[in-house]
This record gives C-alpha cells, structure tokens and sequence, in this order.
C-alpha cells in the first residue's frame, strides 16, 4: 500500500502485536515498527514518523486511553487508529474521547486496514478499497426540476421490486426533500434526525426505525422543519450513510439541486455518482461546471454516468449535443413520458405504475446496469444511432475549472 511514511504498531499484548503487524503486511502496508506501550513507543514514533499509528485499546481502558491520547498529542500530523476487541458503545466512545480517528475490531481484518487507509487519507492506497457491503449511488443534479429526485425514487423501487435486493434511499436535501413526496410516505425517523441517533443502536433498531415502502425500499426522508438539519454535520450524514451500505445491498442518496455540503458529502462516500441533467442548456451548462469540479477533485469519469432525463417532449437540444459537450463517449437517455407527472403527482413510481411506459423500461434497465455492471458503470453506448432526430453541431462553452455552482 503506497503510504507515504508507513504505519507503527503498538500494543502491550506480544502476539496481539504480532498478528496486527502481520495483516497489515498481508495488506500490502510497510510497518516501520512496533512495540509495547511507553517509552519504546515515543522513541519509535520520534524516529520514523509514521504516516498511520495502530493502537490496542484493551483493558485497562484507562492506560489505553492515556497511549492513545499521547500518540495523538505528540504525533498530531498522524492518522491514529485503534483497535479493540470489545465492540461497547462505551468503549468506541472512549477511543475516539482519547484521539483515535477510527476504531476497528480485533483482529481486524485486510479489508478493514484498506477501508480506513482510504477513508482517512484517500489516494494513497494502491489496492481496492472496496467495503464488505453495499453499493453507495449518489444522485446528483444541479438544477431544481430536472427529475433527479424521481429517478432516485423509481431506481430504489425497481431494484427492490425487481432485483430482489435490499435498498435503502437516503434524502440529503437540507432545504425541502421530496423523496417521501415521490413515495406517497408519511416521514416519521428522518435522515437528520437518524444521523444524530444511529450510533446507540443495533442494526435490528436501525433498520425498524426507518419507513419501508411497499416496494420493499427502506427510506430515510429529509424532515418537514428545516430546523432539524442544524445539528447535523456532513461528516454525520457520511458516518450514518456508510454504516447503512453495511447491512443494505443498495443505498442510494438523494442530494439538493444545487451544490452544497451535502452534495459534496454525497460524492466523496459514493462508489458511484449518477449525473442528471434536462436536455435543457442551463442544466447542461451546470452539469458541465460541476464535472469539472469533480475533475478537479481527482473523481474519475469512470465512476459517474450522465442521466439525461426527458423532461419536456423537445426542448430543441438532442442528448448527441449534451454528449459533446460533457465531452463523453456514453449518456444514459430516459425518454419523455406523459405518465411520469401523473406518477409523480400520485406518490407512485412510474416502474410500478406503468412498467412498460418508455421512460420506466429506461430506468428499469438502468437498474439492472447498477446490478450487472456495478464496476463499469459507465460502458460506451454510440450517441449517433437511429433515434438520434437531428445531428445539430456541438455547443461549447469556455468553463475551465471553476466549482460547480
């Protein structure tokens, strides 16, 4: 694993300390030392200035405690990470009080090790990060009315329905949700108030705790009052989100139309990102800006597919001129569907409404994309096909690399 100043082990218990030292070679990471706790440690830590710091947190918690605030303390450039064999509340809590930035179980496991390389310090692992769980699909549009939300109700309930598997949508929309509109739901837990609450409880509670529509979909609706949200960090939605991909096959997450901390927070954890725009040249033109903030971020094309949905009968902007000018190869077309409003008005899904209207045979089939080819979401499909109803010239526009707005 390409780390750049390797990882310190330190732990009292000898072959605790050596089966550690052993999974983190097996996952390919150099261990520059590792010791018992005290003054071996400080000199240790003071020569080779790792990168990562694994600590036990094993009874006496009190002593563990006091190591891993001194390693935080005196390495306050390194990513400290404990590791304990009791799975408390308590315990965790004590753990983080102290300094750690993460907690795994002992033993922890290859994965786990790439897992929370990853996530504390992203880019530098060589090997794939991928969870033990489920797929995280943000759903990203930046433009109110574009359809994003409808197309991440119909995708949750045709994975559901259709592909037998277990989803959970999320809605990030901090000013006025609508995922629960568009399922004809009536919120009770709301993804604020479960980013608050999720940590005291078990997966059972979890998943009881939260509304399950009839198509077998569990959601998380945004709250009624805005007021709920102000509690609330990113790195909570994250937190609880990533805790969800656990124990559901899919979870997909709804964020606002027009690029915040929610959004942001959204892509950074997503595996993968749906772009929605209309065929409309203001939602191309975010959609273009907003591309090139990902550029920007090191988020590889490779892991977002541009949905262009139908909103209008004809706009005059044929998806071969979105394609050009988002410079991609392959977009996802849904079709224009008079029946989408009405579905959209009776809280119904389209897929359940009308499973062989144009619009939900697309987002049906695009379901079964996330399910076959979850690795390459993104597979060239030719712009210049015989649906295509006029070749107009491509638009292009100067954007360089400004944050999406």
């Amino acid at each position: 694993m390409n780390l750049a100043n390797g990882v310190v082990v330190i732990d009292d218990h000898p072959r605790r300390r050596e089966v550690a030292c052993s999974i983190l070679a097996a996952a390919r990471v150099t261990v520059l030392g590792a010791s018992a706790s005290g003054f071996a440690a400080s000199d240790i830590l003071r020569i080779e200035r790792p990168q990562f710091v694994f600590v036990a947190f094993e009874e006496p918690y009190q002593r563990s405690a006091q190591t891993l605030a001194f390693v935080a303390e005196a390495m306050p450039a390194a990513h400290v990470v404990a590791y304990a064999s009791s799975e408390a509340l308590t315990v965790f809590q004590q753990a983080v009080r102290a300094g750690a930035k993460a907690v795994l179980p002992a033993p922890f496991q290859e994965s786990d090790v790439a897992r929370v390389i990853e996530a504390l310090a992203p880019g530098r692992s060589t090997i794939d990060p991928a969870r033990e769980g489920g797929r995280i699909v943000a759903v990203v549009g930046q433009k109110g009315g574009i359809g994003k939300t409808t197309i991440s109700v119909n995708l949750a309930t045709a994975l559901a329905r259709e592909r037998q598997a277990a989803v959970l949508i999320v809605d990030f929309d901090t000013s006025f949700g609508d995922v629960a509109l568009g399922l004809n739901l009536d919120p009770t837990t709301t993804t604020a108030r479960m980013a608050r609450t999720y940590r005291d409880m078990d997966r059972d509670e979890f998943r009881s705790e939260m509304i399950r529509h009839e198509s077998g979909a569990f959601v998380l609706p945004a709250p009624a009052r805005m007021g709920e949200w102000l509690s609330v960090r990113p790195t909570d939605l994250q937190d609880m989100v990533k805790y969800a991909a656990e124990m559901f096959d899919y979870v997909l997450v709804d964020t606002p139309g027009a690029y915040d901390d929610a959004v942001a927070a959204g892509i950074e954890i997503a595996d993968h990102a749906l772009i929605v725009s209309s065929l409309e040249l203001t939602s191309a033109k975010n959609t273009s800006l907003l591309l090139a903030a990902l550029r920007s971020e090191g988020y590889a094309d490779e892991r977002t597919l541009i949905v262009a949905n139908h909103t209008v009968f004809d706009t005059g902007f044929a998806p071969v001129q979105l394609a050009h000018m988002l410079q991609r190869g392959s977009i996802w077309e849904v079709p224009f569907d008079p029946l989408m409003r009405r579905s959209t008005q009776n809280g119904t899904p389209l897929a359940a409404l009308s499973p062989n209207a144009p619009a939900s045979v697309s987002l049906r089939a695009l379901a079964g994309r996330l399910t076959a080819e979850p690795d390459n979401i993104e597979r060239r499909r030719s712009m210049r096909d015989s649906r295509i109803r006029r070749e107009a010239p491509p638009r292009r526009f100067g954007f360089g690399r400004r944050k999406a707005s």
